[in-house]
C-alpha cells in the first residue's frame, strides 16, 4: 500500500507538470522536483544539455499547486558567471508556459523584488555573501514565508573557493555559500546542479553547500552520446587547421553550423582571429560578419548580441571565446566544438564541450587541435594524461569515466566511428575490411538537422525481484548470441561489441520501472545503440507484455551514413590535416 500510495503521489506531480509543459518531463528531472517538495538536500548530476534548469524553473508552479498556504514562492539561485546569468535570466522570461518572472540582483530593482514580483532571483555567490543588502535579504520575513529553494548552479565551481598551493582562492565567496543557510529558514532544501563532477567534487559540493549527510543524489551518466571526441596533433602552431571553417562559411553562409572555438587566453584569441582575417577565403567584412570574440572583458553590448546569437538564427556563425563561454550557457544549433589548444583540465573540457550538439540531429565533432608547446603552463596533469591518450585508447572513456557518477567505466560508442578519433583508427565495418571506415568518407560541411521533439511516454509499472531475474537472464542470453556473431578480430572484448555488459544489464534492470520506450532507454540508460535498445523493448514485452509489440528490428536504423560524423571526419594523423595551436511539502492536497 505504501508503495502504491507514493507511485500515485508521483503520478499525481507527473501529470501536473507534463499538463504544464506541454511535454513529458524526464524521469530524473521529476524525480529531482519531487525531492526538493519533500524538502530535501537534492544534488543533480546530469549530463550537460539534460535540462537541469528546468528543475528549478518548475518549482514555483508545483508549490503554488501542492502547497497553496505559500503565496508567492520564490527560488534563489546562485550562479557563478554574469554571462550565465543573463542567459538564464533571459531563458525563465521568455517561458511563457511556466509563468515566470525572473531578475538578476540589482539595486534599481530592491523595491519590485521586495513587493514580490519575482519569482526566480539570480545573483553571483559575491553578492549574496559579500553585499550586506542581499545577505540580509534571505534572512527577511518576506523570504523566510516565500522562499522554497536555495539552487546552486554549476556547483563544481565550488572549486573557485579553495586555495591552491598556499595562493589566495580565486573566487573565495564560493567557500562562503554554506554560510547563507544559517540565515535562511531552517530546512529550506538546497538543490545543487552539474555535469561535470567526480568523487572529490562532490565531497567539496557536499562541504561548501552544507548539504545534509542524507543527501539526496540524482545521477545520470555523463556521456553525451551525440557528440564524436577528437584530438588532432599538428606539428606547428598555425590557424591553417581551421580554413575548413572559412570554407564552409564561404559555401553556407548564414545556414553553416554553428561552432565555438575556445581558446585559453584573451591574447590567444586576438592571434587567431587576426590570422583567419587575413587567410583569404573570406572577405574581411565576411569574417567580422560571421566571428564574434567573446571574454570577461566584452563590452556588455556585444556579449548580449553574442548570448543572442546561441539561441537565436542569425548572421553569427562562429564565436571565439575563453572559458566565459563555458558552462551552463544554452546554445541552440552549435555542432562543432573546437579547442586550439587545451582547455586546463577536464571537468572545464567536459562542460565547455557539452555546448554541443544540444538540439540537433547530427553526430556533432567536438575538435581538440593540440601542438607543440600547448601542454606547458597552465594546463593540469588530467587534462595532459586526457591528450597524450589519443595514442592509446578511447577518448571517450578516458574523459568521462572518472567524471561517471555511477563509478563505472564510460564504453565506446558503436559503431566505433562514432565514438572518438582513436575508436574510429580501429573501425573497419565498410569498404574493403582493411582501410579504416573514417578515410573512406568524403568530409563535409553540412547545416545541422534540429531533432524531432515529442512527448516520450514513461509509465510505472510493479517490478518483482523473480520479473528482474527473468530479464536478466533473457538479456544475458541475447549478448552471448550476439558475441556469436561478433567478428574475431575487434581489439575490444566481446561483450563491448554485443553492448550488454554487465553494468549495462544492472543498469537497464534499475530503470525496469520506467521503461515504456526505446527513445526511453537511449535517453536514460547505459545502452547506447538503436539496435541493441530495439532488443531490451523486445524483452520486456515478453516479460511484462504492457507496450506495444516492438516488432521486427528496421536494418536501416544501423545506416551509420545518416550520422554526422560520417559526413564529416577527422585524422589523428597529423599527416592528414594542415599543420598548425530534508520533509518540508507534502504532495497531499
Amino acid at each position: 500500500k505504501m508503495a502504491a500510495a507514493a507511485v500515485t503521489k508521483l503520478e499525481s506531480l507527473r501529470n501536473f507538470c507534463n499538463g504544464l509543459t506541454g511535454f513529458e518531463l524526464k524521469y530524473k528531472q521529476l524525480e529531482a522536483v519531487d525531492s526538493i517538495l519533500m524538502g530535501k538536500d537534492t544534488l543533480c548530476i546530469l549530463p550537460t544539455g539534460f535540462g537541469k534548469s528546468l528543475i528549478y524553473q518548475i518549482l514555483p508552479a508545483c508549490v503554488k499547486k501542492f502547497r497553496p498556504d505559500i503565496k508567492n514562492p520564490l527560488v534563489v539561485v546562485i550562479s557563478p558567471l554574469v554571462a550565465l546569468i543573463k542567459d538564464q535570466v533571459q531563458s525563465c522570461n521568455t517561458n511563457q508556459t511556466l509563468g515566470l518572472k525572473a531578475s538578476s540582483l540589482e539595486f534599481s530593482k530592491i523595491s519590485q523584488i521586495s513587493k514580490g514580483e519575482f519569482n526566480i532571483l539570480f545573483g553571483t555567490p559575491e553578492s549574496f555573501v559579500q553585499q550586506k543588502h542581499w545577505r540580509d535579504m534571505l534572512g527577511s520575513t518576506y523570504f523566510i514565508k516565500n522562499l522554497v529553494c536555495l539552487v546552486v548552479d554549476e556547483a563544481h565551481k565550488v572549486v573557485w573557493g579553495e586555495a591552491d598551493f598556499g595562493k589566495e582562492p580565486f573566487r573565495k565567496s564560493f567557500k562562503q555559500i554554506n554560510e547563507l543557510r544559517s540565515i535562511c529558514r531552517i530546512n529550506l532544501p538546497v538543490l545543487a546542479l552539474s555535469a561535470t563532477v567526480n568523487v572529490d567534487i562532490t565531497d567539496l559540493i557536499k562541504s561548501s553547500c552544507n548539504l545534509s549527510r542524507t543527501v539526496n543524489i540524482i545521477s545520470e551518466s555523463v556521456d553525451r552520446k551525440n557528440i564524436k571526441l577528437n584530438i588532432i596533433n599538428l606539428e606547428t602552431k598555425s590557424a591553417d587547421c581551421l580554413f575548413w571553417v572559412l570554407e564552409g562559411l564561404k559555401e553556407y553562409g548564414r545556414d553553416a553550423p554553428k561552432i565555438i572555438i575556445y581558446c585559453r587566453t584573451v591574447d590567444m584569441i586576438g592571434w587567431l582571429y587576426d590570422e583567419l582575417l587575413v587567410s583569404n577565403i573570406l572577405s574581411a567584412e565576411d569574417v567580422r560578419k560571421r566571428f564574434k570574440i567573446f571574454h570577461s572583458s566584452s563590452f556588455e553590448d556585444e556579449k548580449n548580441i553574442i548570448l543572442d546569437a546561441l539561441v537565436k538564427e542569425t548572421d553569427i556563425r562562429v564565436i571565439i571565446s575563453t572559458s566565459a563561454l563555458g558552462c551552463g550557457i544554452n546554445a541552440k544549433g552549435v555542432v562543432f566544438v573546437i579547442h586550439f589548444g587545451p582547455a586546463f583540465d577536464t571537468v572545464d573540457y567536459a562542460q565547455q564541450i557539452g555546448r554541443a550538439g544540444r538540439n540537433v540531429a547530427n553526430m556533432c565533432n567536438v575538435i581538440m587541435y593540440t601542438y607543440p608547446g600547448c601542454k606547458s603552463g597552465n594546463v593540469s596533469d588530467k587534462m595532459k594524461s586526457y591528450i597524450d591518450q589519443v595514442k592509446l585508447g578511447c577518448l571517450r572513456t578516458a574523459l568521462f569515466s572518472p567524471l561517471n557518477p555511477s563509478g563505472y567505466n564510460v564504453l565506446p560508442l558503436s559503431p566505433l566511428h562514432d565514438c572518438c578519433s582513436y575508436c574510429a583508427s580501429k573501425c573497419y565495418c565498410v569498404g574493403d575490411g582493411q582501410t579504416p571506415c573514417h578515410l573512406l568518407s568524403a568530409p563535409q560541411f553540412l547545416p545541422p538537422k534540429p531533432i524531432q521533439t515529442g512527448p516520450s511516454h514513461v509509465i510505472f509499472r510493479e517490478v518483482s525481484l523473480d520479473d528482474e531475474d527473468l530479464v536478466r537472464e533473457l538479456m544475458l542470453e541475447n549478448s552471448e548470441r550476439l558475441q556469436d556473431a561478433s567478428p574475431g578480430t575487434s581489439i575490444f572484448p566481446a561483450e563491448l561489441i554485443s553492448g550488454l555488459t554487465l553494468d549495462v544489464i544492472d543498469n537497464v534492470i534499475l530503470n525496469l520501472k520506467y521503461i515504456s520506450t526505446k527513445e526511453f532507454i537511449l535517453e536514460s540508460t547505459m545502452v547506447n545503440n538503436e539496435r541493441l535498445a530495439h532488443e531490451i523493448m523486445v524483452i520486456l514485452f515478453e516479460v511484462f507484455n504492457d507496450i506495444p509489440d516492438p516488432g521486427l528490428y528496421d536494418k536501416n536504423l544501423e545506416n551509420f551514413g545518416n550520422h554526422f560524423s560520417k559526413q564529416f571526419v577527422f585524422s589523428n594523423d597529423s599527416s592528414h590535416s594542415s599543420s598548425s595551436d530534508d520533509d518540508f511539502f507534502s504532495l497531499d492536497d
